[in-house]
């Protein structure tokens, strides 16, 4: 199995409609995740769905990008993705379960910043 940092994202994502339901319910399984009782296969693959949906709330126009705290967020998710702080096959489960947990906590906070640029409650 390939890790998280071996992976990158293929999917043309600009084309893929942002459902905001979706994307909370998933996080919250994220967030409901225990590391006792899960695989690291079932870790990098829930990693790998929430880096899907953070690339496709970076490719929505946001209209907010003057907002600083959303230019501060954009780059914190930027260094957050960058192959170079990703676990790699060989890094210890903890890790790849923190990443995880990291990464859900920047969608749940890019999906809020969608929702208020786009008037969604």
């Amino acid at each position: 199995m390939a890790s998280v940092a071996e992976e990158r994202e293929t999917t043309d994502v600009g084309s893929l409609p942002v459902d905001v339901e979706t994307i909370s319910a998933n996080v919250e399984l994220a967030w409901a995740m225990k590391l006792d009782s899960s695989t690291r296969e079932v870790i990098d693959l829930r990693t790998k769905e929430l880096i899907g949906y953070l690339n496709l709330l970076r490719s929505e126009e946001l209209d907010e990008f003057e907002n600083r705290d959303t230019q501060r967020l954009l780059k914190i998710v930027d260094r957050h993705l960058s192959m170079d702080g990703r676990p790699t096959r060989l890094s210890p489960a903890y890790e790849a379960f923190n990443f995880m947990k990291d990464t859900a906590v920047f969608v749940k906070s890019m999906l809020a910043t969608y929702q208020r640029v786009h008037g969604i409650p």
